[in-house]
């Protein structure tokens, strides 16, 4: 990695840690506290207590489906699981837009990237880049930490959506569960668009087990699992 990616990315962390965290860390909790939560299939996570595993589920879209300003994915919906799942880390994709990618020089380019890795490391995320198509060493050694730690890993396998498609379901999740032998726990989550004081609906579903299915199989079970709790 050149000296300048280095530095964007230690920046992007100092931020994240130093001046982001707490303040923001106060603004989710006051919210969180004025939505309408309910919650059902808690019992699908006790079976995996003190045990690492994969929560998949569907990633609420912010705003409206006319919206004016640019979607964004910084919802209720990961921090309202949160409430009711201990030392949860989130993947959390991240790239930049092709009309930034033109402008930009790939070098330019590679420097915003590792700034924007570096928010998310010191948020407390677990990042990876949306079009490179696999698992670069780097996530699977995050990942291998925290599995190591025995705790649980929050994916969004379709991406951010005003409705859930299976469709559109990703294969990285199928590939870490088979690759680490985690168990995935579909969820679905309806009324997080918004950070106003309304109901939020999160349903966890029974647990999905790796052995004796390839990966294909598997994204296809997630998928269905998550829109059956619809």
């Amino acid at each position: 990695m050149a000296r300048s990616e280095v530095f964007a990315r230690k920046t992007g962390e100092f931020i994240a840690r130093r001046i982001i965290q707490k303040p923001f860390e106060s603004w989710v909790n006051r919210r969180i506290k004025r939505l309408d939560m309910h919650v059902s299939g808690l019992d699908n996570l006790t079976l995996f207590d003190g045990q690492p595993f994969i929560l998949a589920a569907n990633h609420v879209e912010i705003g409206s489906r006319f919206r004016i300003l640019p979607p964004s994915g910084l919802g209720p919906d990961s921090f309202a699981i949160q409430e009711y799942v201990d030392n949860l880390h989130v993947v959390a994709r991240y790239n930049s837009s092709e009309r930034v990618a033109k402008i930009l020089h790939p070098r330019a380019l590679s420097v915003l990237e590792e700034f924007q890795k570096g928010l998310l490391i010191g948020g407390g995320y677990l990042p990876i880049r949306t079009n490179n198509g696999g698992l670069n060493d780097e996530f699977r050694q995050r990942i291998g930490e925290v599995v190591e730690r025995h705790e649980p890993i929050l994916i969004f396998p379709g991406g951010r959506t005003f409705d859930f498609q299976p469709e559109r379901i990703r294969r990285g999740t199928a590939v870490i569960s088979q690759e680490y032998n985690l168990p995935i726990v579909p969820a679905y989550i309806d009324g997080a668009n918004t950070w106003g004081a309304h109901k939020v609906v999160v349903k966890f579903g029974e647990p999905i087990y790796p052995e004796g299915k390839t990966v294909e199989e598997m994204t296809a079970l997630v998928g269905d699992k998550i829109l059956s709790l619809k």
